[in-house]
């Protein structure tokens, strides 16, 4: 008998931080910035344009989130699940529950609460980009799901560069080759 995804084995949880090395390496960044702000009239307006824009930018972000989270109220992981082609002979539900978890993850280290959608483009929905998805998601889903992520596997697999979408992630994991529990 099938186990139940929710009885899948818990998602590690990733803390990111910054390391020592890095936050001197980002009080150097700040301090060369202020110092060639103070030196030039000219540094100084293109840093008060840059940071306006940057204001701009976060405000714009913001209210974007918020528009879509207020059109997503009420979904959760079921609702989720049911907007997939169940039929599938592709389909696993501890594929589904890994990458919602995986992807949910991203939202709350970012301080978004965002229901996810099969359809929806990870690229521009999640905000991560394809190093994110290949270092982070797909390793942590992989492993909680039992498929191989080797380099062979990946590039055999035939969603392999044409994963848009969360579904067609779902799918590329799905398909991968299952390794011994």
């Amino acid at each position: 008998m099938a186990r139940f995804s929710r009885w899948m084995p818990q998602a590690p949880r990733q803390e990111r931080g910054a390391t020592p090395l890095g936050w001197v390496v980002l009080a150097l960044i700040i301090a060369g910035i202020v110092a060639a702000v103070l030196a030039s009239p000219v540094a100084r307006g293109a840093a008060g344009i840059l940071v306006v824009g940057l204001a701009v930018a976060a405000v714009a972000e913001r209210r974007s989130r918020e528009a879509m989270r207020t059109l997503r109220v009420g979904e959760d992981i079921g609702t989720f699940a049911r907007a997939l082609d169940r039929r599938d002979p592709a389909f696993d539900p501890w594929v589904v529950r890994a990458v919602w978890d995986a992807l949910r993850g991203g939202y709350e280290r970012a301080g978004w609460e965002m229901p996810l959608r099969p359809g929806g483009p990870w690229r521009a929905d999640l905000g991560i980009d394809g190093e994110d998805l290949e270092f982070d998601v797909l390793p942590t889903v992989t492993t909680r799901t039992f498929r191989s992520f080797t380099w062979e596997d990946v590039h055999a697999n035939p969603m392999y560069d044409r994963v848009d979408t969360v579904a067609d992630l779902i799918q590329f994991v799905a398909l991968q080759p299952r390794r011994a529990a």
